[in-house]
């Protein structure tokens, strides 16, 4: 965070998120920093009273929506945390902080409210000119104090029909006005003994589930909101059971039940429309069960009972959208079971990611599958590397360079010279290595060109060397390398001798002398070190031990730095130049 540039501390703050960036939302005295990774800005809300005070409290709302600020006047605002849009405002004419402020929402509700207490008192505000206002520190304050009228935004419906039983006569399950009287109806206007005395009660575990059953759905919302129940054990449950009785309702069209039930449910917690498709489902209504789909946002619920439906084809799409690949793989492997060869491959073809993961699955479960996979697309390049990688699973030599054949044929169809040609070079080198097998009784299959050739000048068999350095052209400078190397682990110094005088060295005769001091072999290395290039000899005879004097008097050190234009230097002085 940017240093802010603060006299002093910070009287309240809070944290925003907007546009899936975190900002810090702090006041001091009457103003408002607004601070993220980067800067730090002055914001003043919109419609603020300029006599509104310094800021003493603040809160945002657990959707990081909504934002309100308490102020040392009694003034609080409530607007938007973006901070360009006021909801509200009101005065309550405390100007002591409260001790906890929150906002108090119901989903799919667009009324809100700001909850604030005090040591003995609550106050519930929202957009009115009015609020509620409850002592504490009292055994049953709920019956102590009944206000005249609450606030919209304590008192918004939020439930498939209404909040008080003489709207019940509107919902959509029948009619309440056989039970308005009892002790129900006296319960549901909060006329009756405290909630925490009633919650757990045999009232409370028998009075919902009976008016579900009723189709009271309004009622029994009501009592489950007094009782304070939460909403997955109360609300939830009634809603879903009305959701259930809804599409029983062949008098209406799928698409305005669909969208009934979504109006009304929304995103509650604990709702599972698989639940209500598959009832949907059951009562005959496939497209009824399909539309409700769309609105599950749980792909492992949707996808099973899209399967169940015969819409395989539909339920690859919503597995695929998913991103699981382990749901696509169930659902690939099921149209697998269900479909024709043909029509399965054609339904794949229209998927890529669908195909791109059965072509995996295939590559480690069914390979023949895989062929035939490639066959369809007429894919020769995979079908030319599917040929190399079955040559491996031979054991026979015949059916191996059988295989690689076939790998040939398609690399040329698919007009891959350079795969063609290697593939080509490797079935030769197989036969040559069955041959040297049978000749020497020496294991030479499945050895690379590189060890073929090494372990041929190992065993002293350079004319076979030779052979396959011309038949497979491999490079004078690696052939070079590979033979000294090859000469100086057998140790045969006077064949690698005689080869460096076969020809000019295309690797340089610097090679010689590393590789016979790397063999703990300065004497043989000194033979080189005079036919070392100028610009390299002087480290060859670094590399002998050929620097003072005195080693330049040995026979095998003709040619010293002397010839360099180091012959006046002495021992020490050259030394040190050498370094």
């Amino acid at each position: 965070m940017p240093a802010a540039g603060l006299q002093k501390p910070p009287s309240c703050w809070a944290v925003l998120s907007q546009d899936r960036v975190t900002i810090v939302l702090l006041a001091v005295g009457q103003d408002l920093y607004l601070l993220d990774n980067t800067s730090c800005s002055v914001v003043t809300p919109p419609g603020m009273s300029p006599s509104a005070g310094a800021y003493l409290q603040m809160a945002v709302s657990f959707n990081y929506r909504c934002l309100a600020l308490f102020t040392d006047t009694g003034y609080i605002w409530m607007g938007l945390a973006t901070l360009k849009e006021k909801l509200c405002e009101f005065n309550c004419s405390l100007r002591a902080p409260p001790k906890q402020m929150v906002w108090c929402m119901r989903p799919r509700s667009r009324q809100r409210a700001v909850v604030m207490a005090w040591d003995r008192q609550l106050m519930v505000v929202g957009n009115s000119t009015e609020c509620i206002q409850y002592p504490l520190g009292r055994r049953d304050w709920g019956r102590s104090r009944r206000p005249a009228q609450a606030p919209r935004a304590a008192a918004a419906p939020s439930s498939p029909g209404c909040r008080c039983p003489q709207e019940a006569q509107r919902s959509p399950g029948g009619s309440a006005g056989s039970e308005r009287s009892g002790p129900l109806v006296r319960l549901a206007e909060l006329r009756g003994p405290s909630p925490a005395l009633l919650r757990g009660s045999p009232l409370s575990l028998r009075v919902p589930p009976r008016l579900v059953l009723r189709r009271l759905y309004p009622l029994a919302i009501r009592i489950c909101e007094y009782l304070r129940l939460s909403e997955i054990q109360g609300v939830s449950r009634i809603l879903a059971h009305w959701a259930c009785y809804k599409v029983q309702q062949k008098d209406k069209s799928d698409e305005e039940v669909a969208y009934a039930i979504n109006q009304k449910l929304g995103d509650t917690p604990g709702i599972s429309y698989s639940e209500i498709a598959a009832r949907a489902y059951d009562c005959g209504r496939t497209e009824l069960a399909i539309k409700l789909l769309e609105y599950e946002p749980r792909s492992g619920e949707q996808v099973p009972l899209l399967l169940k439906m015969k819409r395989s084809k539909l339920a690859l799409s919503k597995a695929i959208e998913s991103g699981d690949t382990d749901l696509v793989y169930t659902v690939v492997l099921h149209l697998k079971n269900e479909l024709n060869r043909g029509t399965f491959f054609m339904t794949l073809q229209n998927q890529p990611v669908a195909l791109s993961l059965y072509r995996q699955f295939c590559k480690h479960q069914e390979r023949e599958t895989l062929k035939d996979l490639y066959n369809q697309d007429d894919n020769h390049q995979e079908l030319g590397n599917f040929h190399v990688h079955s040559s491996y699973s031979e054991k026979r030599i015949e059916g191996r360079v059988a295989a690689l054949q076939n790998a040939v044929d398609e690399y040329y169809k698919a007009k891959n010279e350079f795969a063609a040609k290697a593939t080509e070079d490797q079935i030769k080198l197989l036969r040559l290595q069955r041959h040297l097998q049978e000749d020497f009784d020496k294991p030479y299959l499945d050895l690379s060109l590189h060890d073929t050739v090494s372990t041929l000048i190992l065993d002293g068999h350079h004319k076979k060397a030779e052979q396959l350095y011309r038949d497979f052209k491999i490079p004078d400078k690696r052939y070079w390398w590979l033979k000294i190397n090859a000469l100086a682990t057998r140790g045969d110094w006077e064949e690698m001798e005689k080869f460096s005088k076969s020809k000019k060295s295309p690797i340089g005769y610097l090679p010689f002398v590393e590789i016979a001091v790397k063999h703990h072999n300065r004497y043989e290395a000194k033979k080189y070190a005079p036919r070392v290039t100028p610009e390299q000899r002087v480290k060859a005879f670094i590399l002998v031990g050929c620097v003072g004097p005195g080693d330049r008097a040995g026979a095998g050190c003709r040619g010293a730095p002397e010839a360099v234009g180091f012959g006046g230097c002495g021992g020490n002085t050259m030394s040190l130049l050498l370094l």
